[in-house]
């Protein structure tokens, strides 16, 4: 449910975008139709959760509750995509398309205690890149655009474990593997919304459109075994602000009534 709400509070913001700059862009049409290249850079909290099956004394089990590790890091991530106008509603201009962005950086993860703080756990995620759809909103007379986006998401998840040197000697269901760092590729899903203004007419700064866009993706990473008895799965909020430029355009769709 938190994440829907996230999602529903960025809608909720770029409908006042629209409704504060629509009347500077009053008098000019939009156009998001091409291929075009896009640099994000913003903020991506996150948080890990890591499930322990097992803690294994020979012949005993005994169960544990899952442990949340958070953590806070940057976002940069260059994407290419593509979208196309493919016609007008009373509301204004459909606009249907696909992106692909791969994020640069590592998102670090921070140590939390784990086993009554026996143990620390730490989760970083680097790699991590998203495939989606898009579909935009262009209102009547503004030059901005409002997508929802979803698809999937994937990353290389490295996942360690730290404790003190009198659990060593411990048959731990195969987590001592973890006390040098597991790293495994997931493959989950990404959804989210956003804004994209364009604020020149297409041609002003050359061949192409120039536009900036703010835009919140969350991504779901789910659990998957890193060692026999211990799954981790992570969410990742991803907040960025970004350029994007179109390399080719078509005459721009009139989106007055």
């Amino acid at each position: 449910m938190r994440i829907f709400r996230k999602i529903s509070g960025v809608i909720a913001v770029c409908i006042c975008a629209v409704t504060f700059c629509g009347n500077v862009a009053a008098a000019q049409s939009a156009n998001f139709s091409g291929p075009y290249v896009d640099i994000d850079v913003g903020l991506a909290p996150n948080s890990a959760t890591w499930n322990f099956h097992s803690f294994d004394f020979g012949a005993r089990d005994f169960g544990f509750s899952p442990v949340n590790a958070s953590g806070f890091g940057g976002y940069v991530s260059p994407s290419v995509g593509y979208s196309q106008q493919v016609g007008q509603t009373g509301l204004g201009s459909i606009v249907v398309g696909a992106a692909a962005d791969f994020d640069v950086s590592t998102i670090p993860g921070v140590r939390t205690g784990c086993f009554h703080d026996i143990f620390d756990c730490l989760t970083n995620t680097s790699d991590l890149f998203t495939a989606r759809g898009t579909l935009g909103l262009v209102p009547p007379g503004a030059d901005f655009m409002l997508y929802a986006t979803g698809g999937l998401a994937g990353a290389n998840v490295f996942d360690q474990k730290f404790g003190p040197p009198f659990i060593a000697p411990m048959r731990f269901a195969g987590v001592a593997a973890l006390e040098e760092g597991v790293t495994k590729f997931q493959l989950g899903w990404s959804a989210g919304a956003g804004i994209e203004i364009q604020p020149w007419a297409p041609g002003t700064l050359g061949p192409g459109a120039l536009s900036f866009q703010a835009q919140f993706i969350y991504v779901g990473l789910p659990s998957t075994n890193v060692t026999g008895g211990v799954s981790v799965a992570e969410g990742i909020s991803i907040f960025t602000l970004g350029a994007l430029y179109r390399f080719s355009w078509t005459p721009r769709l009139s989106t007055g009534l």
